[in-house]
């Protein structure tokens, strides 16, 4: 996949929220990478950098880029939903998109995505890549920071679990929904949002998924890109793993509710802790 265009790309029409808890040095040097990246490869950028945690850390990086930022005190789990949701409330665009600050992908898949939802009212979610999730290491890794050359990474089309496909380049899921998740707005506020009972940062990303497909919304895939991890010292993988039960047996309701029983669910559970509520009440 080449990149295509020669000026860096504009977004008017997009928020990019970037949730951060920073338990390792590795996640603000990953922050700082996402945030080049994006005034590498576009404009017109509005960009929330939301921090959850103890004290700030995040504050300077994020003003350096130009960026929003706000800060969520908690000693809580990691709350990604919430935090995703408190700054979504705070856009005025057509497109949220939701970039995990450890990922990244080729810049043409962004567009290729982008322009989809412009060009197509009924797309209301998508993913700027094809489900493949490359874990990479070094050396791959610093070359691919250093310079931004993806071709660094070869494409994988259809991923095998735990497979190298580079120096320090390995698939870690082959069937991903996360690390990016690009929503039209109205609809992101119409099917309640990201969920905010899933604690801290396991199957959230599924249940989106299920929850935007049972409700007529399947997600538009660009089919020859992979999103691109950047490797990093795992400190809270214990608090996952610790709420990774809870959250899956929560996304399974979701997926075992018909249409009307998950319609339901939304106005009850979803709406009401909505920081758009009166918005989608106003509209209906």
């Amino acid at each position: 996949m080449d990149y295509i265009h020669k000026e860096r790309f504009p977004l008017p029409d997009v928020s990019i929220i970037i949730p951060v808890r920073i338990d390792h040095a590795d996640r603000k040097e990953n922050l700082q990478t996402l945030l080049r990246y994006f005034s590498t490869f576009f404009s017109s950028l509005d960009i929330f950098v939301v921090e959850a945690g103890t004290e700030k850390t995040c504050e300077e990086i994020a003003h350096n880029f130009q960026t929003q930022y706000e800060f969520l005190y908690t000693e809580d789990p990691f709350p990604k939903c919430r935090l995703v949701n408190r700054a979504a409330s705070a856009s005025l665009r057509n497109i949220i998109a939701m970039h995990d600050v450890d990922v990244l992908f080729h810049p043409q898949a962004i567009v290729t995505l982008v322009e989809a939802f412009r060009q197509n009212p009924r797309c209301a979610y998508g993913l700027p890549y094809n489900g493949v999730f490359l874990d990479v290491d070094e050396p791959t890794r610093s070359a691919l920071v250093a310079t931004f050359d993806f071709s660094k990474v070869p494409l994988v089309i259809s991923g095998e679990l735990h497979r190298n496909y580079a120096p320090g380049v390995v698939c870690v899921n082959p069937y991903s929904v996360g690390g990016a998740n690009y929503f039209r707005s109205t609809t992101f506020w119409e099917l309640g949002g990201f969920n905010e009972h899933f604690v801290s940062c396991v199957w959230e990303d599924y249940e989106m998924e299920a929850r935007f497909v049972k409700m007529g919304y399947p997600p538009a895939v660009i089919k020859d890109a992979n999103a691109l991890h950047l490797h990093h010292k795992r400190v809270s993988d214990e608090e996952t793993k610790q709420y990774e039960e809870f959250n899956r047996r929560l996304y399974e309701s979701i997926c075992n509710m018909t249409r009307e029983e998950l319609a339901d669910y939304i106005q009850k559970e979803l709406l009401p802790g909505n920081p758009r509520r009166s918005e989608v009440t106003k509209e209906e």
